[in-house]
């Protein structure tokens, strides 16, 4: 596609694309289209969007939060000791079990086309 993109000046209905890099003060994607379009046209792009910084306490989060309670359970236990008769070991198992079966269905919703998690 790039020695396509370089060579070939041609221009018309977009075919092929090409993720060259990221812009560096923007952190956007930078997208190259060929042949270069030569009019208006609607491009349906599939991405995923980053989960914005957890910056104040009324931010939300994108992905479920059963997994990210988890973790900072483990965190804690390891960092004042056991909780309950918990150890580190069980509450890191667990972080990971249930980090697995989110990333499970998150495939399982990509694969159907769904693109948003749905929290319940």
């Amino acid at each position: 596609m790039t020695e396509q993109f370089n060579v070939a000046g041609s221009t018309g209905e977009p075919f092929w694309y090409d993720l060259p890099g990221v812009d560096e003060t923007t952190g956007d994607y930078q997208i190259d289209f060929y042949p270069i379009p030569n009019a208006v046209w609607t491009i349906n792009i599939n991405m995923m969007k980053r989960q914005a910084e957890l910056a104040t306490d009324s931010t939300e989060t994108a992905v479920p939060s059963y997994p990210i309670m988890l973790r900072a359970l483990y965190s804690a236990i390891v960092e004042r000791g056991e909780d309950g008769g918990l150890m580190s070991a069980e509450a890191y198992r667990d972080f990971k079990q249930s980090l697995g079966d989110a990333i499970a269905i998150d495939t399982q919703r990509i694969s159907l086309g769904l693109m948003d998690w749905y929290v319940t």
